[in-house]
């Protein structure tokens, strides 16, 4: 076949395949037509050198075009998987992250609607303290049989503090000991620097073993302000303080434990 021939023949058989732009599906033809005519030079040269005849046919540049059409529709075919599957890594990995950005949004809701909690409660309990004077917690200090709900506060400030009780001998069975936090409680009460402790109290750094010891008693019937009040008003005051203390720290824990905007003592 002529030049143009071939041309017209590639073209014929290259018109159901896309290409990007006329000028690549052009460039496609020539190659084709290129080809077919680089084997007919070669094939003379074989003749030439061996003796031997290599036929180039109308039937050969059909399988050359056939040939070029199945590579390009594998490599293509090859192409789109991997476009296709890197399409499902991204589409699983944005579904992964917003499945964090929802749990994590969760949690900062959820730190939110605490933290609107805890914050007034600490700032109550601050102003409770400054309300207390010092003839308050000689009051506390001198009781000799101090009520239920007043040895129980008390006992949730020795912890705050890591004041450790004294072992004194079981009322009902003197053959055994039990802890006693009302003797360390009245060397506290005696200390001057006692509610300027509290107010500067590190709560951004409240040792977990203290939080453990004191979470029971936020639910102990003893230790709930409004039966405190009745009993003693400094003891309702420390109440509130350890309460509030509790409060803060969860959700300073629940924020990764990521200091709140509070520095009222700093």
């Amino acid at each position: 076949w002529p030049t143009d021939a071939l041309k017209s023949v590639a073209s014929q058989f290259l018109r159901d395949v896309e290409f990007e732009s006329d000028e690549g599906r052009a460039a496609v033809e020539d190659m084709c037509m290129m080809f077919q005519q680089d084997v007919r030079g070669m094939a003379e040269r074989f003749y030439q050198e061996l003796q031997r005849h290599y036929y180039t046919t109308p039937t050969s540049y059909l399988e050359l075009i056939s040939t070029y059409k199945t590579l390009l529709a594998s490599k293509r075919r090859e192409e789109t998987e991997a476009a296709n599957e890197k399409k499902a890594v991204v589409e699983q990995e944005e579904a992964v992250a917003n499945e964090a950005a929802a749990a994590a949004k969760a949690i900062k809701d959820d730190c939110e609607s605490e933290l609107a909690v805890a914050m007034p409660m600490l700032e109550s309990a601050l102003a409770a303290l400054d309300t207390l004077t010092k003839s308050d917690i000689t009051e506390v200090k001198a009781m000799k049989n101090p009520p239920a709900a007043v040895k129980t506060v008390m006992e949730g400030v020795c912890h705050m503090l890591n004041v450790k009780p004294k072992r004194i001998n079981d009322p009902k069975d003197p053959t055994k000991k039990i802890n006693d936090y009302w003797g360390p409680s009245q060397g506290l009460l005696g200390d001057p620097n006692f509610l300027l402790g509290l107010q500067k109290y590190d709560k951004d750094n409240i040792d977990p073993a203290i939080v453990t010891k004191i979470r029971p008693y936020m639910d102990d019937p003893n230790f709930q302000p409004e039966t405190v009040k009745k009993a003693s008003k400094a003891a309702y005051g420390l109440c509130c303080w350890v309460r509030a203390m509790e409060a803060y720290d969860r959700v300073a824990k629940a924020r990764k434990r990521a200091p709140l905007p509070l520095n009222r003592y700093a």
